[in-house]
């Protein structure tokens, strides 16, 4: 430690020693995992102590709660990643340039490495490659050591999706991109399931990612209303001259809350009734922001919410198999009931 910043200050160690850090040893998933989120803690509660915390102090916190031994080593753990932990009279903080001229704290940095799984559904958006690139870069201000310890922490979470990778066209995703930066129409060559291609041309808006599908959301001219386009089924698309005005009615929060899922579509309120072997499910989740729910005397509870896309709500509701039951409205009992009576006539076909 340079004698600029005072004779009192020193690098972390146990007091009036020279302990030296220990090389990080393997350990098994379940250990590492608990030592990650002990680390997060530790460096959150010293990030908030302007004028630092003594060993004691550090014992004493709830989030810690763990001896005096394992209090030093995890200090030295976070030395050896890379981060500046100083001791001024036997009170530990974070200190160091790369955090103050950042503006991001350590648990920050650590968790944005963690994370970059996340983005996986938008590769080839300059989004997905500006946050790896920043993640490189924020990487690369680390220790060897750090490296290695943030490669095994990467280890301790996991990012899955439900469908498999989708092809997305990278020269489409770069034109939609573009086009919504400089607010110009696009003309994309789109491909419904079980139809033609067809062109249209669109005002795009909103990049939305709904679970592990990426959607273009823009106004079609052709059909005089709001669409939602799945990026990997958009074939080309091609910026044009027009330019176009943001239209004064799309608000995005408000517009991503409006349906179940990403199907949109007239709002119903919607009211279901849930058996008591899924009672617990309304209490657990939040299926739509509007959502109420109300317990009912033989333990079913009733959830109510206003929402578009009965489509989609019919077929998540036929994944329960007749214990949710659809109070209304009628239009969504006949939707359920087409799914179990067609799949009950696929069944007599077999």
């Amino acid at each position: 430690m340079s004698n600029q910043q005072g004779s009192r200050i020193k690098v972390v160690g146990r007091s009036g020693t020279k302990a030296r850090a220990k090389k990080l040893q393997p350990q098994n998933a379940e250990d590492r995992g608990r030592q990650v989120i002990r680390l997060l803690d530790l460096l959150r509660t010293l990030e908030h102590a302007r004028q630092g915390l003594t060993v004691k102090q550090l014992m004493e916190q709830p989030s810690l709660n763990c001896s005096e031994r394992t209090i030093y080593r995890d200090l030295d753990h976070l030395k050896q990643a890379g981060f500046q932990i100083t001791e001024d009279e036997g009170r530990y903080r974070v200190t160091g340039p790369s955090v103050k001229s950042d503006a991001l704290r350590p648990s920050q940095l650590l968790s944005l490495l963690i994370a970059g799984e996340c983005m996986a559904p938008w590769r080839g958006l300059s989004i997905e490659s500006d946050l790896r690139a920043l993640v490189d870069s924020l990487q690369a201000r680390l220790t060897p050591e750090g490296r290695r310890w943030v490669k095994d922490c990467q280890g301790s979470v996991a990012v899955t999706y439900r469908a498999a990778h989708l092809k997305l066209d990278k020269a489409s995703l770069l034109a939609i991109e573009e086009a919504i930066h400089v607010e110009q129409c696009l003309s994309i060559s789109y491909t419904n399931p079980g139809q033609f291609t067809r062109e249209r041309v669109v005002e795009p808006h909103l990049l939305w990612q709904h679970g592990e599908q990426p959607y273009l959301v823009a106004y079609c001219r052709e059909a005089a209303a709001w669409r939602n386009f799945a990026l990997h089924r958009v074939k080309s698309a091609k910026l044009l001259d027009d330019e176009f005005e943001p239209r004064a009615d799309f608000d995005a929060s408000e517009y991503v809350r409006r349906g179940f899922g990403a199907f949109h579509g007239p709002q119903y309120r919607v009211v279901l009734l849930f058996s008591r072997e899924v009672a617990h499910l309304p209490g657990e989740r939040l299926f739509h922001p509007t959502q109420e729910i109300a317990e009912c005397a033989d333990g079913a509870v009733e959830l109510t919410m206003t929402v578009g896309g009965l489509p989609e709500i019919a077929a998540w509701l036929a994944g329960f198999g007749g214990k949710v039951v659809v109070r209304g409205p009628q239009e969504l009992r006949d939707l359920v009931r087409k799914i179990h009576t067609d799949g009950l006539d696929a069944c007599a076909l077999t």
